[in-house]
């Protein structure tokens, strides 16, 4: 626990190493932190903090290729992720019943295809290569960005920097929908954000909280809402739907965020069927940087249980 120096909010820092020298891991898998508050943890009310993240192995050998689909209709706008699995001296018994393998877009539990089996099986490969869209992804756009690790100066992305009452209050430029543009490559970091202070010795403890306000300016879409996305609130959008502003013809929302560098990008949700859609707002095109890990699960009929043998990451953009 490390509190806040010289900022303008008082706040606490919280981290923790694992594992250490009371707990480890015994076996590869799935695994979720969970922080809580009183002595039952199976009251999901009582949660404060959940964050998955995995434990893996080394013994099998993924070889993937990220393509554009080979659905011709989808060809410019969709990814698909082929991948080999090289299994030579560690024994499966059965693939296609003890094998299932997940695919991750940016490593956003939310993008990911799940259950995979086995093409073909060869001795010692298993091949993962479809032709129905199993395992094809939209490759979307690359990510919107802004910076303000100075509160003092303006990044291209700012337009204004405001000291109030309650803090500082950071305009974005307003964004436009990047739906039929064409495709225009720089570089982002595929949704992640980094907290720093260029002014500070240690970011975590030394970076002020800043109200962002973000503005989409599009016309009104009234059978759908705009969520802003992004590892800042792990891809999740309940409470960054925006209000639209007939004033000014956009969508707009305030977020509290700590400084730093931060990716996003707006979502056009249905009101109805909460389908997402990525293409109106940011577009989609299949030569997009995005980065897949792909996770291969085995049934250990020892251990009763899932077994994660290999992870692999690979960027679309070889």
């Amino acid at each position: 626990m490390e509190p806040s120096f010289g900022t303008m909010y008082n706040y606490v820092h919280y981290s923790f190493s694992y594992p250490d020298e009371m707990s480890t891991v015994r076996y590869s898998g799935n695994y979720a932190m969970i922080v809580f508050n009183g002595t039952d943890i199976n009251d999901r009310e009582s949660w404060l903090i959940s964050y998955r993240f995995i434990v893996y192995e080394n013994a099998v050998t993924v070889l993937p290729r990220v393509t554009p689909s080979s659905n011709i209709s989808n060809r410019y706008t969709t990814q698909e992720v082929d991948f080999d699995i090289n299994h030579k001296d560690f024994r499966i018994i059965d693939p296609m019943r003890d094998i299932h393998v997940s695919i991750l877009q940016n490593f956003d539990w939310q993008q990911s295809r799940n259950d995979l089996k086995p093409i073909f099986i060869k001795p010692d490969i298993l091949t993962f290569d479809y032709n129905m869209g199993e395992n094809n992804f939209e490759g979307a756009n690359e990510w919107r960005a802004y910076e303000v690790k100075d509160v003092r100066f303006n990044s291209s992305e700012i337009e204004n920097i405001n000291l109030e009452e309650n803090g500082y209050h950071v305009y974005l430029r307003p964004d436009l929908i990047e739906g039929k543009r064409a495709y225009t490559t720089w570089q982002d970091i595929n949704g992640n954000f980094l907290v720093k202070n260029d002014l500070g010795g240690d970011s975590h403890v030394e970076s002020e909280y800043v109200w962002a306000h973000f503005t989409l300016v599009m016309p009104h879409a009234e059978e759908a809402e705009v969520v802003i996305q992004g590892r800042f609130n792990e891809f999740k959008t309940e409470n960054v739907v925006c209000t639209y502003d007939e004033t000014v013809g956009a969508y707009k929302h305030t977020i509290l965020l700590k400084q730093g560098y931060y990716n996003y990008r707006y979502v056009l949700r249905d009101k109805y069927y909460s389908t997402d859609n990525v293409r109106f707002t940011e577009g989609s095109h299949a030569v997009t940087e995005n980065v897949y890990h792909i996770l291969v699960y085995m049934y250990d009929r020892n251990l009763g249980c899932d077994r994660i043998i290999s992870a692999k990451a690979v960027s679309s953009v070889q």
